[in-house]
């Protein structure tokens, strides 16, 4: 006699996301408003969900963590993002880091350290993480902060300040 398997089904391992539920199960209203595309001088200072794929590594438990575009440069078709992570659970030295607050506006749920090692990522890349993974805009006051420190700690510094200083 033939032994009968039984179907299983996918499952997920967890509960949806706070990202995932507002956008499987958001209002019909709010899934009716189509927001207006960020223009590339807007991408700096824009925190965005960033997938880990996209970091370089995979975290067990984690899909994405937050990164800030620090600059962008739509002729070259490259946009710099620093990786953020927990604050009170980043390793290293507390000298490589800027730490910036929640607030109402940046998206942000905790305290997150942002390290000073800008990465380089495709503009494409970071125009497709717009709008389902924008969080909110950084602060004026903590992207300064945060510029300056990496303008300081790098051997060459973001193309913006050095426009900004001529």
């Amino acid at each position: 006699m033939p032994s009968r398997r039984r179907k299983t089904t996918a499952r997920r391992r967890g509960p949806l996301s706070k990202r995932e539920y507002d956008r499987d199960w958001g209002t019909p209203d709010e899934q009716e408003i189509e927001p207006a595309p960020l223009l590339d001088e807007e991408f700096p200072a824009s925190i965005f969900a960033v997938p880990d794929k996209f970091w370089g590594f995979y975290a067990a438990g984690r899909v994405d963590h937050p990164g800030v575009c620090v600059d962008c440069h739509p002729a070259d078709g490259t946009a710099r993002l620093v990786q953020g992570r927990d604050a009170a659970t980043r390793r290293g030295s507390r000298l490589r880091v800027v730490t910036i607050e929640p607030t109402r506006g940046n998206g942000l749920t905790k305290p997150t350290a942002f390290e000073l090692t800008p990465r380089v990522m495709p503009l494409h890349r970071v125009r497709l993480l717009y709008p389902e993974r924008y969080m909110g805009r950084m602060d004026h006051d903590d992207f300064q902060r945060l510029t300056q420190r990496i303008a300081a700690s790098s051997q060459s510094p973001l193309r913006s300040n050095v426009a900004a200083k001529q």
